[in-house]
């Protein structure tokens, strides 16, 4: 443990928490933010490779298809606040659908 260094840091804009637990896959940090918002941060660097704003407050996890699954590919999942879940083109950070879970 001591010879760890912090390799970058993100402060999450407009938000003071984050409850969303972050997946990691294709080279990328993908966690939701207190403002709806979705990052992929490149793990290497830190930057924002790109962002998506959810209807409200992300609340679940990022969870990633599984690798090589030929009907689900590169998306990920996650639901916010007010009951919607989302998926995600995992590389571009494109909406694929959304529903509202009743």
């Amino acid at each position: 443990m001591p010879q760890l260094k912090l390799a970058w840091a993100f402060a999450f804009p407009q938000a003071i928490r984050a409850r969303s637990q972050p997946a990691i896959a294709y080279g990328a940090v993908y966690v939701g933010s207190q403002d709806g918002t979705v990052y992929a941060l490149s793990l290497k660097s830190g930057c924002i490779r790109w962002m998506y704003h959810a209807a409200a407050e992300v609340r679940t996890g990022i969870v990633l298809a599984a690798p090589g699954d030929r009907v689900a590919g590169q998306r990920l999942f996650f639901g916010d606040l007010i009951g919607q879940v989302y998926s995600l083109d995992a590389l571009t950070g494109r909406m694929l659908w959304r529903a509202k879970v009743t």
